[in-house]
């Protein structure tokens, strides 16, 4: 499945945004059940490059991805 989807996993995280062959690549939202959520861009199914991450208390991280570890700007 390749283009822009809405997806909900079993673990009840939410998606939105571009899967290439049904990883998630490109730019995307991933919305945790605790409504904190990752806003920023993927490669093979991970986090990586920019993007912030708004934690449940609504505290915002931006920065870097690398492959989930963190860089502050």
């Amino acid at each position: 499945m390749t283009g822009e989807f809405t997806v909900e996993y079993n673990n009840n995280h939410l998606y939105k945004g571009s899967l290439i062959e049904g990883a998630r690549h490109g730019y995307g939202v991933l919305v945790y059940p605790d409504g904190s959520s990752y806003n920023g861009y993927w490669e093979n199914d991970k986090e990586h490059g920019e993007g912030s991450l708004k934690f449940s208390d609504q505290k915002l991280f931006s920065g870097s991805v690398s492959y989930t570890h963190l860089r502050a700007h």
